[in-house]
Formats: C-alpha cells, sequence, structure tokens
C-alpha cells in the first residue's frame, strides 16, 4: 500500500505524440538592475537546474523577492565603490532569486563568466580595477598588479564567499571566459599588453607584444598550475574556449598575428583586417593544429560550442561570402553586417557555414548545442524579418533587439524570435538545459514589454538594466534522476512560490524508509516543455492504473517497497522514465540480555537479536556494536546501557538496560624494604578500608592476610577479595638499600710478578665503607701489587652490612725459555744450538750468549762451531716484555772412526722443529743398512699421526694429511732389520717443537 500525502496534481497525459521543435514560450523573464547601467554578462546552471547570473551593476539591485529586498544569503549587500561591481546571483528554475550579491571594492568591477562545480559552488571570473576587498588569504596574488587585473572567486551554492585571487601585472590584463581543464580545474582566459608573472614560469609560449591572448589554469585560487600565452606579433585575444577533456581542448582567438597556422590548416595565411583563429591545444596547452577563419574583411569571433565532434564558432562579418556551402540557411551576407555561424570537424576543416542576419547590422555573440546537437545562437540585431516559428515576440521592438534561434542543421532555422521592447538591448550571453530550455541575457533601456513572472519586474532606471528571459520548447528533457528535498522541481514551473533548495540531495540510488514516515521527493534536473508536467508513477511509467500523482514534488508514506518512477509528459510528449527503488523497513522489536551486576574493571556480556544492526552505548559513548559484545565498566553505581537495534539504514529503536556496577576492594599499602642489600627482612602491612574484606590472599608465597613478612626487594602480588564478591590484585614493589660493591676492576700480574691491581666499583657513593682485601679492613677502594690468584673482597658499610665479591688476578705474559737437550756434543766442532719458548709466541725475541762461534745469535736455532766444552745461554724476550733464560753445555768430540761398523749406530732423535728453516724440520731414523723398516708417530689417544715402512724414506715432517699438528709430545714406535743381522725394535716419546 502506498499513502500519497501531497503533491501538485496535473491530469495525467496520454501516449507520446511526435514532438515538434518549432515552437517556444517564454516562461519568465526579469530585469536585473538598479538607477545606474547594468548588465546580464554571464549565465550558467547546476545540475539541478539552479540558474546562476553575474554582470556588471551601478548598484541599486533587487537582491531578493521579499518586501525588504534582502532576502537570500548574501555576501555583500552594497555596493563596493568606483562606478560599477560585479554580481553573481543564483536563481530558482521557475525565476524566484535564491540570493543575489555584489562583489567589488573601491574601483570598477565586472563578472564576464561563471564555471559552475557541479552543486558545489561557482568560480567568478571577471576584471577589476580596485585594490581592496578581492583578494582572500592564502590566495595565488593577494595584491592588485597594476592598471585593470582580472580576478577569480569561488563562491558556495549558498552565496558565501570561498576564496578570491587577482590574476594580473603591472599592464592591463582582461579576462573574457573561464571553463575547466582537462583535471576540472578553473581555466581563465583573455588578453594582456604585458606578461604576467605568475603565467611566465608556466608558459609553453613566452609573452610576445602589443596584446596577447592568455590562458590560466588555477588549483582552485591557491596555486597557478598550468598556461600559456597565444598570439604573435600582433594584436591577440582568447575570445572562447571548449571544456577539456584528454584529448586536450579548443581554443578561439580574434587575431592581427601573421603566422599562427599550422601546415594543411583550412587556412594558413591570415584575410586580412583582424582574422579569427582556432587553435587546438594538448593537455599541455601546447598547440597542436591552428587554422585562420576569416575574409578580407574585419571578422570577429565571438563564441564556440563543442558537441561530440563537431565544433560551432560564430560570431560577426562585413565580408559577403566566407565558407562557401552552397545548401546553408543564408549562403552571404544579406546586410551591413551579418552574424555567421560554422562547424568544423575535430581537426578544425569547415563542415557547413551559414549567416544570420537580414537587411541591417546584426551580430551574433553566443552559441550552444544542446543533448540532441541541435544548435542555438544568440546576437542582437536591427534587422526586421528574422523571426520563424511559433515564438514569443515574432517581430522587431525597437531600434534593436536581442534575438535567439535553434537549428537543427546549417540549412535551416527551427524557430527564431525577438527580444525586445521600443528601444536598445543586447544579448551578451546564452545557456541551453537539456533540450528544452534557453536562458538568454544581456542588458535594455526598454522600461516596459521585458518582464513577466520575473524576480524583477520594473525597469530600474540608468542608461540600461540587465535582463535574463527562459524560454521554453514543447520538448522536455528528462530528469537524472529522483532525490530528497523541497521547492519547485527541476526545471519545472513548479507552484510558482519560490522554496528553498538548500534540502536537495544528489540522484539517489535507493532510498530506505521506515514503516510510518513520510519523505518528499523531487525530480532531480531536467527541463519541463511546454505544457508538460512531472507524473509520477508506482513500479514503472506510463500504466494509468499505477500512476500516483503529478507535479515537482510527491510526499509519499509507504507501506510496502516499490519502485518510484518519474518522467515529464505532455500532449505532445514524453521524456525518457527515471526510476527509485524505495525499500520499506519495519521497526525492530529486540530482545536484548545484559549482565545486571558486574564489578569493576570485569566483562559484562551483551547480547540483542531481533533486528539487522545492533549498536551499544552508555551515556553519550558507543562501547560496542554487534549482536554479541561485551563492556567493561570503569567505575561503580548503576549505569545504563542502551541498545540501538535497527532495521536497515535507519529504522532504530533504544532500549534501556540499568547495570549494577559493584566497587572493587582498595587497599592502602605500607611497605618497609629490607635493612641491607641482597637481605631478607623487609615487611608489608594492609591497612583496612570502607569495603568489608573477606580474603588476603599473596600470590606465590601462598600466605593470607593483611601482613606479608620476611621480604626482599621485588614486586610481590596480593588478591583481595571484598565481602561484595568482588577482588582487586595489587602489585607491590619493595625496595631496599641499593649494593655495597658493584664489580671489582682488576689488572693482571705481568710476567708472573706480584704487580696485579684491584678496583672496587661503587655504585653508589657511600660515607665509611670499609673494604678487606684479606690483610684486614681499611678505607682504601684499591689493593695493589697482588699475585696471580682467586680472592675474596668484604664490604662494610657503617650500619654493619656486609657484601663479598670474589675475583681472580690472572698472569699475563710469564713465558720459559727451553733448551732440549741440556747438553750437546759437537762432533769434530759442529753442532746445532736449537731453544723456543713455553707457551709459544711468533713474536719473541732471541738472543745466545756469547756470541761466538754461533752462525745466528739472534736465532732460536742457530749452527755452532765449539772448539772445546762451552755452555750458552738463550734469553728469550717475549711480546709483552717478559723474559726468561736457559743453558746448554756443548762438548767437543771428535768424530768416531769405526771401521768394522760401516753401517753406523742405528737410533732415532727424540726432538725435532720442523718450522722450515731448514734445520731438524724432519724426523729420520739415523745410521744405514735398513732391509726392512716401521716408523710410527701416535698423538696422546693413540691416534696415528704417521706411519712408512720405507728403509729409504722414513722421514715425519711435523705434518698429519698436510696438516701441521702442534707443538708438543708425541709417542713413537721404530722397528728395523739391518743387513749385518741386527735387530732394532724401540718405543718411547718425542718433543715437537715450532
Amino acid at each position: 500500500m502506498l499513502v500519497i500525502l501531497f503533491a501538485l496534481v496535473l491530469p495525467a497525459a496520454p501516449g507520446a505524440i511526435a514532438q515538434s521543435t518549432t515552437r517556444a514560450e517564454t516562461l519568465w523573464s526579469s530585469y536585473f538592475g538598479g538607477g545606474q547601467g547594468d548588465q546580464v554578462l554571464a549565465v550558467a546552471t547546476d545540475d539541478f537546474g539552479h540558474i546562476y547570473i553575474a554582470g556588471r551593476t551601478g548598484g541599486g539591485l533587487t537582491l531578493g523577492n521579499d518586501t525588504s529586498g534582502q532576502s537570500g544569503a548574501t555576501f555583500q549587500d552594497t555596493l563596493g565603490g568606483g562606478l560599477t561591481d560585479a554580481f553573481l546571483g543564483k536563481v530558482a528554475p521557475h525565476g524566484s532569486v535564491l540570493w543575489l550579491t555584489y562583489f567589488g571594492g573601491e574601483g570598477d568591477d565586472e563578472a564576464v563568466d561563471i564555471l559552475v562545480d557541479g552543486m558545489s559552488g561557482v568560480y567568478l571570473v571577471g576584471n577589476t580595477t580596485s585594490t581592496t576587498a578581492i583578494a582572500t588569504d592564502s590566495c595565488a596574488q593577494d595584491t592588485a598588479g597594476g592598471g585593470r587585473d582580472a580576478f577569480l572567486a569561488r563562491f558556495s551554492e549558498h552565496g558565501e564567499l570561498l576564496g578570491a585571487t587577482y590574476i594580473g601585472g603591472t599592464g592591463n590584463e582582461t579576462a573574457l571566459g573561464g571553463t575547466f581543464d582537462p583535471w576540472s580545474r578553473p581555466m581563465v582566459y583573455g588578453r594582456c599588453d604585458a606578461s604576467l608573472p605568475m603565467l611566465d614560469t608556466l608558459a609553453q609560449q613566452p609573452y610576445t607584444a602589443g596584446l596577447d591572448g592568455f590562458v590560466l589554469a588555477m588549483q582552485d585560487i591557491h596555486l597557478p598550475a598550468s598556461g600559456t600565452y597565444l598570439g604573435g606579433s600582433g594584436d591577440d585575444e582568447v575570445k572562447a574556449m571548449t571544456a577539456g577533456g584528454s584529448a586536450g581542448q579548443y581554443a578561439l582567438l580574434n587575431t592581427t598575428s601573421p603566422g599562427l597556422a599550422t601546415p594543411g590548416a583550412y587556412m594558413e595565411q591570415p584575410g586580412g583586417g583582424t582574422d579569427g583563429a582556432l587553435m587546438k591545444l594538448d593537455t599541455n596547452l601546447v598547440k597542436v593544429t591552428c587554422s585562420y577563419f576569416g575574409s578580407l574583411m574585419d571578422d570577429h569571433l565571438s563564441d564556440m560550442a563543442l558537441h561530440l565532434d563537431t565544433l560551432a564558432i560564430c560570431g560577426t562579418t562585413t565580408a559577403d561570402t566566407l565558407f562557401l556551402d552552397s545548401l546553408a540557411y543564408r549562403t552571404s551576407n544579406q546586410g551591413s553586417s551579418d552574424g555567421f555561424v560554422t562547424l568544423l570537424d575535430a581537426d578544425l576543416q569547415p563542415l557547413r557555414c551559414t549567416f544570420i542576419g537580414g537587411a541591417e547590422e546584426d551580430s551574433l555573440f553566443a552559441v550552444r548545442f544542446d543533448t540532441g546537437g541541435d544548435l542555438y545562437l544568440s546576437g542582437t540585431t536591427r534587422s526586421a524579418g528574422l523571426a520563424s516559428g511559433i515564438v514569443p515576440d515574432g517581430s522587431l521592438s525597437g531600434p534593436s533587439d536581442g534575438f535567439v534561434l535553434r537549428m537543427n542543421t546549417i540549412d535551416s532555422v527551427e524557430w527564431a524570435g525577438y527580444f525586445g521592447g521600443a528601444n536598445e538591448e543586447v544579448a551578451a550571453t546564452l545557456c541551453v538545459i537539456g533540450h528544452t530550455s534557453v536562458l538568454m541575457g544581456g542588458s535594455t533601456s526598454s522600461t516596459s514589454a521585458i518582464a513577466e513572472a520575473g524576480h524583477q519586474m520594473i525597469y530600474g532606471g540608468g542608461a540600461d538594466d540587465g535582463f535574463m528571459s527562459r524560454w521554453d520548447q514543447e520538448t522536455s528533457t528528462p530528469c537524472e534522476g529522483i532525490c530528497t528535498g523541497s521547492g519547485g522541481g527541476g526545471g519545472g514551473s513548479g507552484s510558482g512560490s519560490g522554496g528553498s533548495y538548500s534540502g536537495v540531495s544528489p540522484p539517489l540510488l535507493q532510498y530506505d524508509i521506515c514503516l510510518g514516515e513520510s519523505v518528499t521527493f523531487i525530480a532531480y534536473g531536467g527541463a519541463l516543455g511546454i505544457g508538460a508536467a512531472w507524473m509520477w508513477y508506482a513500479d514503472g511509467c506510463g500504466d494509468p492504473a499505477h500512476f500516483l500523482t503529478s507535479g515537482d514534488t510527491i510526499t509519499i508514506q509507504p507501506t510496502t517497497s516499490f519502485t518510484l518512477s518519474v518522467r515529464a509528459e505532455s500532449v505532445n510528449s514524453v521524456s525518457a522514465c527515471r526510476h527509485l527503488p524505495i525499500v520499506v523497513h519495519t521497526y525492530p522489536n529486540p530482545y536484548v540480555d545484559v549482565t545486571d551486576t558486574i564489578c569493576v574493571g570485569s566483562e559484562a556480556l551483551l547480547m540483542a537479536s531481533g533486528a539487522d544492526s545492533f549498536t551499544w552505548s552508555v551515556g553519550d559513548s558507543i562501547i560496542a556494536s554487534g549482536q554479541s559484545a561485551s563492556w567493561i565498566p570503569d567505575s561503580s553505581g548503576t549505569q545504563q546501557v542502551t541498545l540501538t537495534a535497527t532495521n536497515g539504514p535507519a529504522c532504530a529503536v533504544d532500549v534501556d538496560s540499568d547495570v549494577e556496577v559493584l566497587p572493587l576492594p582498595s587497599s592502602i599499602w605500607n611497605v618497609i624494604g629490607p635493612s641491607c642489600h641482597g637481605s631478607e627482612d623487609g615487611l608489608i602491612i594492609r591497612d583496612t578500608t570502607d569495603i568489608p574484606v573477606s580474603l588476603v590472599a599473596w600470590v606465590g608465597p601462598g600466605i593470607q592476610g593483611d601482613t606479608l613478612a620476611g621480604t626482599g626487594t621485588g614486586t610481590f602480588h596480593v588478591t583481595v577479595t571484598a565481602t561484595n564478591g568482588c577482588q582487586r590484585t595489587d602489585s607491590i614493589l619493595v625496595e631496599g638499600p641499593p649494593a655495597l660493591i658493584d664489580s671489582v676492576g682488576t689488572t693482571p700480574a705481568l710476567c708472573g710478578l706480584p704487580n696485579g691491581t684491584a678496583t672496587a666499583m661503587i655504585p653508589v657513593p657511600m660515607p665509611g665503607l670499609l673494604f678487606n682485601w684479606g690483610n684486614g679492613p681499611t678505607s682504601q677502594a684499591q689493593a695493589l701489587d697482588l699475585p696471580q690468584g682467586n680472592y675474596t673482597l668484604l664490604v662494610t658499610d657503617s650500619t654493619g652490612c656486609e657484601e663479598e665479591y670474589m675475583f681472580t688476578i690472572i698472569s699475563l705474559g710469564a713465558i720459559t725459555a727451553v733448551i732440549v737437550p741440556d747438553s750437546i756434543p759437537a762432533i769434530n766442532g759442529q753442532t746445532v744450538l736449537q731453544g723456543f719458548c713455553v707457551p709459544p709466541d711468533s713474536l719473541a725475541s732471541y738472543s745466545w750468549s756469547p756470541t761466538y762461534g754461533l752462525q745466528d745469535p739472534g736465532s732460536p736455532v742457530t749452527p755452532c762451531t765449539s772448539e772445546g766444552t762451552t755452555t750458552y745461554y738463550l734469553l728469550v724476550t717475549s711480546s709483552d716484555g717478559c723474559t726468561s733464560m736457559d743453558s746448554v753445555v756443548v762438548l767437543s768430540l771428535p768424530a768416531p772412526v769405526d771401521p768394522l761398523d760401516p753401517c753406523g749406530e742405528a737410533f732415532l732423535p727424540t726432538a725435532f722443529s720442523p718450522n722450515g728453516d731448514g734445520l731438524n724440520d724432519e724426523l729420520c731414523p739415523l745410521g744405514g743398512c735398513y732391509t726392512e723398516l716401521s716408523l710410527v708417530i701416535l698423538d696422546r689417544w693413540g691416534g696415528t699421526l704417521y706411519a712408512s715402512d720405507s728403509p729409504e724414506n722414513a722421514c715425519w715432517n711435523g705434518t698429519r694429511n698436510g696438516t701441521p699438528v702442534p707443538a708438543g709430545v708425541y709417542a713413537f714406535s721404530f722397528s728395523a732389520t739391518r743387513s749385518t743381522g741386527e735387530e732394532i725394535d724401540l718405543t718411547g716419546t718425542l718433543e715437537l717443537h715450532r
């Protein structure tokens, strides 16, 4: 079931009839002016259908529709000074002014263009000579440049100034319009007679000379984003631009400069006098293609528009012919000057061209495409006989009138109409809503025949007033969608009562509503044709059985879900249908289960069912969400937990539950720390509190009660249980005196002498400390002349506390000089002295004495020549400077000669030094005449290091598998058979020195 509460009701329309394009009617017309000169120079619409107008005024504007003339949000409600100010206004689709504001300072100001930023606001483009009341904080240029400057201002949709900046240098700059670049940034264009400081660093082409065109894109009003100069050696201005796209954008220039066209252009050379120039710019504002457009006469381009890949330009010329188009509506100039319109492709090649005018002077100032690609033109004429079709005014009323016309091809005019009274009119600006409504603005000096159902019905006075007129055609433009809000619908005449548009939402994809609630919907955007109304249906358009009502708005109170549909209908046509699903949600009836009693800090369980979503809160704070949740209260007392149960997005009910939050037991703990560091005579005592306690249990020791005695330092945990059952666990820190000693720093006993030292490191300086290093207490924290060994230091403070610290004095650098054996025979006076140090020290130095008979007395191994018995001493000095001495007796013996034993004595040396010096580097059996031999070297664990059974080569070089073994004592087994029949079988140990 659907309940309709209110709507503006009109009869339902029959089926669609073929549309007519030869008729236009005035919906409303209005003066905009006061007692001085006023002009409407720009008009634009937002997505909903609100109309923005702007221009220049000398003051005295009617700011609103109420009797005080002050309705609407107004940023500046009086003239700022000078002869003129810029003004900006927002008008409802049916013509009522929602707000209107001045914008200007002490100089002369004007607005020339409006850039509508969706529904969020507008940018105002204009010119000023004011040095105050223009720029705002944090803008790109906060001071006037000099002469005349351009400006860019941003206003909210409610008329609030959001920011403004000057755009100018030391010369005169004139903004002629604005658009958006490919990144939707506002762009200002026009002409300048000197360089612009904020543009010079961005320009793709530098300022040339005279008048140059300029283009400047801004990052809002705060920073310049990109820009360039356009033109050449003559005078140039950028008159119009299309909005930017992925391929760039087009610019329309008036120029006297040569050399602008690119090769292959439609016109590579200017025609003469002033010509137009068309440029295609890439997204970086670099010229891609350029063509002149004109004749030998003066030709002025005024405006351009783009539809898909077709570009339309318009202007005024005194030439008889331009681009030859034999099928055009007018193939030649009909008077002294005519307007013209030309269609071009994306490469700026002309496709069609026609003159617009009669026997007198005619000018075209604006061109627009509608959504279907048909052309609309507006301008000023002094020629009669231009009207066609069914229009509000079919004849010239004064010396000059504004006029507007529609063409669906260059071949023919669908309709054309005059606009004016007994005096002069200029139609300066044009805007088309969809393919239905035409908005024309300009200036008039006529005191009558202008206003019709408008905001200002009486001529304001002065030389001229601005005007705005809305003409509607028969074919409606479908709305973009359905939105919520109030006031007249998008593009419709509504009730004519004004209404507030502040509550308008964007088009909706779905609307969720609670059962029993009502809501008002509006047709968003679009435009109603002549005699049309918005027709509202349930579940699709056109079925009379589903018709609900007609009007700009509909207020409903649905009981079930359905699809709301709307379209424009008249006796001649219907528009496309737009739909909005309406989803009706019932209010939930939730079941709630909440813990009713809980202790502070414990977890309360929250459970609910019977709704789509759940939110839990305490006071103003949301504590949880979800069907099952938990809450931990942090204070005691009765607290109210509120469940918000919701079906759909917003159909909610609140259910309150009281929770009794019990207090935790509180304790005051008195702590007495241990008397000495490391002792365990501390004490913790609990003071009683207001909350009765049933149990005090200490964690760890397993003790109960208010007192814990015999503690050392550390953290102790205790759980206190109140009689209400709530428990609290406290952690109590017990601190004691600091340690008497932190560590002992030592130096070693060097070279094995009693010269080590020990120093006690005290963490906290304390008076009265005594140190016992083993020979009685002393106040000295350092002990000297300590031999190698283990020690215990006893430190005592003034209270009798004692601490022990064990430390070790190590020996460093002590060595022993070794010569093996103690006596050596010198056969025929020749032998070798060998010494080494223990432990080994590769950096140790050696010195033999006496030195006579020694080949190298500074080497541990040296050949020796001795003629008698001599005692040699070896002094070894380690790398640490420690010394040791040993001696050896050298006995000089003649070489024994035993002619009866030519094989010599068989024996195995018990020491050798494989250190690579060429002396005793191998251990070999001595003697000869071996027929069989076995030599085995073992380590101390019995592992074989070397084995050989070769009588010819049984020598060990002190390695195992090629790796040197360390110095030390090793076992050997040596057995052999000699040719003399002698059997040898020896075992023992040998020493390896390195």
